[in-house]
């Protein structure tokens, strides 16, 4: 602070006034409408490929048929590239619904980039998993050293790993995925799969209740809590649910980032799989109940700052499903997905909104997510299980979105 003699006072706040007046600016208004979406596979003409037949999870990456809980697809594998992991403890509070924590600064749009994984499905094949390394753990390495790579050549801030990180819940193998996912050199928010939500062995049978959505919280919740990218909301809402009957604790965050949106979603339903399968059943649930997903979303949607260009969705299962996955089954209902589109219309003009990324299906798609509003897009990553498949999106100044799969 600057010492100002009294005789030069009145002087200087003349000078001062004169100087506001002519360094006034403009404030930003609201959102700038529809940006193009340009969609390509990295190595092609701008196409994606076409929704490919699913293949069953429970086999080896190249044949099968669903199981009750996803289906298949995917790449070949590169090279591995171990590290070593860096686990945090989560702190035990009160869920906290309300203004993001302030992670790096803001600094207002510019471009950047951001990666997808989901269904890396920790522990498939075994009955019940020990930390084994094997042809599934392998995969998500080489996913691990793609995104790493990918922080070397783009602008890439952040990584979504979409669910279905375990293959039936057990701690062992939500460590090892810990294990393996803590060496990207990015910060990463995971999401719940249902494959993550009810421990279920074959060997061990089902237990009572789902709880991987402790185990995850526990595993998973200091990269939400201690986020060093962008502002972040994570309630971590243990709630009581009246559809079920028990206590649920829902896996919601949100990531607001340089004048973007992120809503991360746990629809994963809480009813038990099928016993001859893994995981909660597969099918959506929008939990519209006081401290659901519905109406959580509802209240952030209400929330969303004004000059926001985009609102992304990352959620496990899509909106609209293969004619091979029926919805009721996969995802939403019919009444389900109006329910959630008019959560959407209600809040904002449908312009605000770009789409949402997924996985679940085990398949690399692209389309509409809502056959009525073919501006909103459904992408889905295929399964990393599979083939270590990493979408890179990168978002543009301008608002223009390029979706690629990383080489």
């Amino acid at each position: 602070m600057f010492m100002i003699k009294r005789s030069l006072l009145l002087h200087s706040l003349v000078l001062l006034a004169f100087v506001a007046a002519a360094c006034g600016h403009e404030v930003p208004g609201g959102p700038d409408g529809q940006p193009d979406a340009s969609v390509a596979d990295a190595g092609t003409d701008g196409a994606l490929p076409d929704a490919g037949e699913a293949e069953d999870a429970g086999e080896e990456p190249d044949g099968g048929e669903l199981d009750a809980g996803d289906a298949d697809g995917g790449d070949d594998a590169g090279e591995l590239d171990a590290g070593e992991p860096d686990a945090g403890e989560p702190d035990a509070g009160e869920p906290d619904a309300g203004e993001p924590d302030a992670g790096e600064p803001d600094a207002g749009p510019q471009a950047f980039s951001f990666a997808v994984v989901t269904d890396v499905h920790i522990g498939r094949g075994y009955d019940s998993y020990s930390g084994q390394e094997d042809d599934t753990t392998g995969r998500a390495r080489v996913a691990v050293a793609k995104i790493n790579q990918l922080a070397q050549t783009e602008n890439l801030a952040f990584a979504f790993i979409a669910g279905d990180l375990t293959d039936s819940a057990e701690e062992t193998e939500f460590a090892k995925a810990n294990e393996i996912l803590r060496n990207l050199e990015v910060p990463w928010f995971p999401l719940l799969g249902n494959h993550d939500i009810w421990l279920h062995t074959p060997g061990d049978g089902r237990s009572e209740a789902p709880t991987g959505d402790a185990t995850f919280a526990q595993t998973f919740g200091d990269l939400f809590r201690d986020a060093t990218v962008g502002e972040v909301v994570y309630p971590d809402q243990t709630v009581w649910n009246p559809e079920r009957e028990l206590d649920v604790r829902f896996q919601n965050f949100e990531l607001r980032y340089r004048g973007y949106v992120f809503f991360g979603l746990d629809w994963n339903s809480r009813k038990p799989g099928v016993v001859v399968a893994r995981g909660a059943a597969p099918e959506a649930d929008l939990h519209n109940f006081p401290g659901g997903t519905l109406p959580w979303l509802r209240e952030r949607l209400a929330a969303v700052p004004l000059d926001t260009q985009k609102v992304f969705f990352i959620q496990h299962q899509g909106i609209k499903t293969p004619i091979y996955s029926p919805d009721w089954l996969y995802t939403f209902d019919a009444n389900e997905r109006d329910q959630y589109k008019a959560a959407l219309l209600n809040a904002w003009d449908r312009e605000l909104y770009w789409g949402l990324f997924a996985g679940h299906i085990h398949r690399r798609w692209e389309g509409s997510a809502f056959d009525d509003w073919p501006e909103l897009i459904q992408m889905e990553t295929a399964a990393c299980q599979d083939g270590s498949q990493v979408t890179l999106v990168r978002v543009e100044v301008d608002g223009t979105v390029e979706v690629l799969v990383a080489p």
